[in-house]
């Protein structure tokens, strides 16, 4: 696989098999999390949310960060979920979609802030 540039803020489709219960899995969208100092070392893993368009009834978490379609490779409306943070390994990304907002970013922060906070 060709390394790629990946950045905080990137939708990336990645692979997240095998599935567990309630933890979302198959290919799908996420946003990278991790920080660029991070991603731009030689660590195997990248750290990032899924992304659902599953969206009725949970944008209203305030651990959820509604992105809308058509911003950044989303092609609908879409909802990332930071409750299941984790991290994956480089080779189970598949491509860089897009990449969202600062406003979507800072909004991402704070939602990170609200599942990680003691």
């Amino acid at each position: 696989m060709k390394s790629l540039s990946i950045k905080r803020g990137d939708i990336i489709l990645a692979n997240l098999n095998p599935p567990e219960p309630a933890i979302q899995s198959c290919v799908r969208p996420c946003v990278v999390v991790s920080n660029n100092a991070h991603n731009m070392s030689h660590h195997p893993g990248i750290i990032i949310c899924p992304i659902t368009d599953a969206i009725k009834g949970i944008a209203e978490f305030p651990g959820h960060v509604i992105i809308s379609c058509g911003i950044a490779g989303c092609t609908k409306d879409s909802v990332v979920m930071t409750e299941q943070i984790r991290l994956i390994r480089r080779s189970r990304i598949i491509e860089v979609k897009g990449h969202i907002p600062d406003e979507i970013i800072n909004k991402l922060d704070y939602a990170l802030r609200f599942v990680l906070s003691l």
